[in-house]
């Protein structure tokens, strides 16, 4: 009777697995979002070059079209196309919508070019905490789009840049480390307090190892 009870038991945890409720799928709801908002090229950035920890109450805030959260990841993710157009000479953009081939077989060709720039290029940004803002007032935002635009004004001589940017609560200041070989970049800043001056504090470091010095 044993096998039994072992096959039985192991046939209602089955069903009790298969009942529970999928975890919902934040990055495809944002990659969905920005391709509707912007273009296909975007939305491409965001999912293969971009990666967002935010919590879970953060997300509805961010996709709701009311706030500017989707409008500021979706300007952060233009800017990384084009840092990776100076990089690789490829206009993304302009191969999604140019009049070869269909628009499928254009997106196909784009979205292989970002996945390709990803063993030269990925942006984390690390948020604490339980909730968030998600207007333009929010510090997690900024840092995302500063340091997006600065790897666009600067592009770094190493030809690579993996980005972690964690915004902390009781971070005191931004800080950018940037790693011997000027390919890993961290930065560090405080979550709910704007620090006079700090954008100098994620321009500088990148300038210091940029194609630009």
């Amino acid at each position: 009777m044993r096998p039994i009870r072992t096959a039985a038991l192991t046939a209602a945890l089955l069903v009790a697995a298969s009942a529970a409720p999928a975890a919902a799928d934040h990055h495809d709801d944002l990659t969905f979002e920005i391709k509707e908002y912007a273009n296909a090229t975007r939305s491409y950035v965001a999912d293969k070059l971009m990666t967002l920890k935010l919590p879970d109450k953060c997300w509805d805030k961010v996709l709701d079209k009311k706030n500017r959260g989707l409008a500021l990841v979706a300007s952060a993710a233009f800017a990384i196309e084009k840092y990776a157009g100076q990089v690789t000479g490829d206009d993304w953009s302009h191969i999604e919508g140019q009049s070869a081939n269909t628009r499928d077989q254009n997106r196909a060709i784009v979205e292989k070019m970002v996945a390709d720039f990803s063993s030269r290029f990925h942006l984390t940004l690390e948020l604490e905490g339980d909730d968030c803002d998600a207007t333009g007032n929010a510090m997690w935002l900024k840092y995302l789009g500063t340091v997006a635009h600065a790897f666009e004004q600067y592009p770094p001589k190493s030809g690579k840049a993996f980005v972690t940017i964690k915004v902390v609560a009781k971070a005191k200041a931004v800080k950018t480390e940037v790693s011997k070989d000027g390919t890993k970049f961290t930065v560090t800043g405080p979550r709910d307090i704007e620090v006079p001056g700090w954008p100098n504090e994620v321009e500088k470091p990148v300038l210091r190892v940029s194609t630009k010095n």
